[in-house]
């Protein structure tokens, strides 16, 4: 059986996709060799530590902010300008980190590992890229078969999404390593058509596993799972809880709670946030939260929300898997599927589903990682 290289290059630590590589990683050692391996820009073997501890670290902050912000002449300019010049700011500065990483590699951003050796996948052997990222068509001329994994494909889909340095890497790779990928493997259907939309190989859609299958318990909250950011549409969101809570008479809207890791260009949200007292308690935050936390959260929530973009649709299988009825972005069989950027529609399905309580839904089939590694190893086949 051919070995499977799991490339985790450009994954952010604490991320949906660093526990999918770890989920699935785990999973394929079941069936075949599976090898961590990342590149800086050459390739280096990882031990498997390396993947444990990318999926428990926390994220990295967005740490990217507008130099005139010193002066306080951002404060004194609109909110769409400041944008604007931030966004130019931190893309600047990821073009010249990215021309610097090209000329003197640095240290990547990464848990220590046990071992780093030279590796150089054989004719035959899989290499699944998790993020588009780096530069790996030349494998593919020694007759190795490049799989894109998209867990995030946010900086393709929709660049102005992701972090700057992150867009950039995704616009190499398209020029690079994409005319070499051989197969896609994509997680919800509306996901295929938009990586098919930017010139990738038509996508094979993989249903994901749930991780979480708790019972039902008192509800008491609404729960939004998934990242705290642009791409997770948590702005989108936001709008639509302060128009319900302008339109709907006080004490009938339970309180909202954020709940997943805080991702890239999420400064504006948080600032939000901070200056209307989190709408005034109306909303609350949990970054991070252990499984554990968040297995309790799910099971004392109303409904759960999952209006996220791309990705695999780990906070939509989880509440399915908990027995909560749950409005998504991504096309889940027994989700209701929602478009997070229109507000009004948006604010009247959960003001419809909060008046009238939604049936939860249809028990889920067991489905774990080792099916997920058991179907992708099938449609990967030669």
């Amino acid at each position: 059986m051919a070995c499977c290289w799991l490339d985790i290059t450009g994954v952010r630590p604490g991320s949906d996709a660093a526990y999918l590589a770890l989920a699935l990683g785990d999973a394929l050692q079941g069936h075949t060799t599976v090898r961590v391996c990342r590149r800086i820009p050459g390739l280096r073997k990882e031990a498997w530590t390396a993947l444990v501890g990318l999926a428990a670290a926390p994220p990295r902050p967005d740490v990217h902010q507008p130099a005139v912000g010193r002066l306080g002449l951002a404060q004194r300019l609109p909110a769409p300008t400041r944008a604007a010049i931030r966004r130019f700011v931190a893309t600047q500065r990821a073009a010249v980190k990215a021309w610097a990483r090209l000329i003197h590699p640095a240290n990547p951003i990464l848990p220590p590992s046990e071992s780093q050796d030279s590796a150089t996948p054989a004719a035959g052997d899989l290499f699944l890229m998790l993020m588009p990222s780096g530069d790996a068509g030349r494998f593919a001329a020694g007759g190795v078969r490049l799989v894109f994994l998209a867990c995030d494909p946010t900086a393709v889909i929709r660049p102005d999404w992701a972090e700057p340095e992150a867009a950039v890497a995704a616009e190499v790779w398209l020029g690079r390593t994409a005319p070499h990928v051989s197969t896609v493997i994509a997680w919800s259907g509306e996901t295929a058509e938009a990586l098919r939309a930017h010139g990738l190989p038509t996508p094979i859609v993989l249903a994901a596993a749930a991780s979480i299958a708790d019972d039902a318990d008192d509800a008491g909250h609404v729960i939004a799972a998934g990242e705290i950011s642009e791409a997770g549409h948590t702005r989108h969101l936001l709008l639509a809880w302060r128009k319900l809570l302008d339109e709907m008479p006080p004490g009938t809207l339970p309180p909202l709670v954020l709940a997943g890791p805080i991702g890239p260009l999420s400064d504006d949200v948080m600032a939000q946030l901070r200056n209307s007292r989190q709408f005034d308690g109306a909303v609350r935050v949990m970054a991070n939260p252990t499984p554990g936390e968040f297995s309790g959260l799910l099971a004392a929530s109303r409904f759960v929300m999952a209006p996220e973009a791309g990705g695999w649709g780990r906070a939509t299988w989880d509440g399915l898997a908990a027995g909560r009825a749950c409005l998504s972005s991504f096309a889940a069989p027994g989700a209701t599927e929602i478009t997070p950027s229109n507000i009004s529609a948006l604010a009247s399905s959960i003001r419809r589903w909060i008046e009238t309580q939604p049936p939860p839904p249809e028990p889920m089939a067991p489905r774990g990682w080792s099916d997920v590694a058991a179907d992708l190893l099938k449609v990967l086949a030669p």
